[in-house]
């Protein structure tokens, strides 16, 4: 089973979608997520997910999304670890995961010197994006360092890429090369912009790099298409018990 974050909350099963409820029970999924691996106590997991405004029976609420998600969820994946729960995955079901080895890789690629391996690892990685990192939680407090944390690293990762496409601009000389040569030095172009003013600010920075290196270019999705970023119900109808 596939676990995507890097986009609108995103569960696959093969090729199937697996369809789950209503924005608390989706909640509760993105912060498991999140913190995978990790014991969550119930405690918290109520405080994340109502914050200053928690009902009386929110820790009951938990204990009923727990329930519905094991009957989505492979048998052994949502386990009870007290004084919470904890979301076991293997380190490619988690797209996140995926993306921070392939950046891992182009990093080290890109310090040994090679660029075109580093430029396409960097290229792999950004691919896996399919909009603003958990993107339905914009106003979800669990998520905003999270994703925020990412978009940051995210445009660090587009800085690295388009360093490589520097690299490769300056070293591709031979006629067969004039193809990737022409596309390093577009973004080269890009990432100089980026560069010319450090003293402007990272959020500064940050607008300018994408304006100049990814205007025209929505989020990257299988169908083509920009996602529409859906937003967490604050209402919840539902029954179980864990």
């Amino acid at each position: 089973m596939d676990f995507r974050i890097l986009g609108p909350l995103e569960v696959r099963d093969g090729d199937r979608e697996v369809r789950l409820r209503g924005g608390k029970q989706r909640a509760l999924l993105a912060l498991l997520l999140v913190h995978a691996n990790r014991t969550l106590a119930i405690d918290r997991i109520v405080d994340e997910l109502w914050g200053e405004e928690v009902p009386e029976t929110a820790q009951k609420m938990v204990q009923i999304y727990v329930s519905h998600l094991r009957k989505l969820l492979p048998s052994g994946t949502l386990h009870t670890r007290p004084p919470g729960y904890m979301l076991a995955l293997e380190p490619d079901q988690l797209d996140l995961n995926r993306f921070e080895r392939l950046v891992a890789d182009a990093r080290a690629a890109l310090e040994a010197g090679r660029a075109a391996e580093a430029a396409g690892g960097f290229r792999a990685a950004l691919e896996l994006w399919r909009g603003p990192a958990l993107a339905e939680f914009a106003m979800e407090p669990f998520a905003q360092p999270e994703a925020a944390r990412l978009e940051e690293l995210r445009v660090a990762v587009l800085e690295r890429r388009l360093e490589a496409d520097l690299r490769l601009g300056a070293t591709a000389t031979s006629p067969g090369s004039s193809k990737r040569s022409s596309l390093a030095t577009r973004s080269a172009k890009g990432y100089a912009a980026s560069r010319c003013s450090r003293s402007t600010g990272p959020a500064v920075r940050r607008r300018r790099l994408l304006h100049t290196s990814m205007r025209g270019a929505p989020w990257p999705t299988s169908s083509g298409s920009s996602p529409r970023p859906r937003f967490a119900s604050s209402s919840e109808g539902s029954s179980g018990k864990t």
